[in-house]
């Protein structure tokens, strides 16, 4: 299943290119945190936490590609190979986490559907297409997303080879 997990990543890649201009930098990481603080309002140490959390996964991505400025999409493949495994669970659950309190914008402790097409549109993506995500990545088909659920769902996005529900975390796969 490498090429569904290169897809995964290319689609991710996409994602993250916030200014698309086909690499990514880390200009691309620090719009991603100023998106997710200005949509949950986060102001002080929680905006700072998230910031740096953004930049450890860039600093990840810069490092395994080795350390060029602007990552194309054939190099951050590359790299993500290198990292997808024990590496990239630990510094994705932390940023996913943080996403996930702000994702939960009435802080039930829980993600409704139509706040996981907020999640969407933060990430520059249509929010129509957030549902079948949000389908695929409800577990327990109870119509929320649990923190646990949410975290799972993005980690195993970047880990899991095989044909999961998970590939569906950040839209269809392109």
């Amino acid at each position: 299943m490498a090429d569904l997990w290169s897809k995964k990543m290319e689609t991710y890649f996409k994602r993250v290119d916030f200014d698309g201009d086909g690499v990514i930098t880390k200009k691309d990481f620090e719009g991603m945190a100023e998106r997710f603080i200005k949509q949950g309002e986060l102001t002080g140490d929680t905006a700072k936490h998230l910031t740096e959390k953004t930049t450890e996964l860039w600093e990840a991505y810069h490092s395994s590609s080795g350390g060029v400025d602007s990552i194309d999409k054939a190099t951050f493949v590359k790299a993500m190979d290198k990292i997808a495994h024990d590496h990239i669970s630990k510094i994705t659950e932390a940023p996913f986490k943080l996403f996930f309190g702000i994702v939960d914008a009435n802080n039930d402790g829980m993600i409704q559907g139509s706040e996981f097409e907020d999640f969407f549109r933060i990430m520059g993506l249509d929010p129509k297409l957030a549902a079948e995500s949000f389908k695929a990545i409800d577990t327990n088909n109870d119509n929320l997303l649990s923190l646990d659920e949410f975290i799972s769902a993005g980690v195993e996005f970047f880990t899991s080879r095989e044909d999961t529900p998970t590939k569906l975390f950040f839209g269809p796969l392109e």
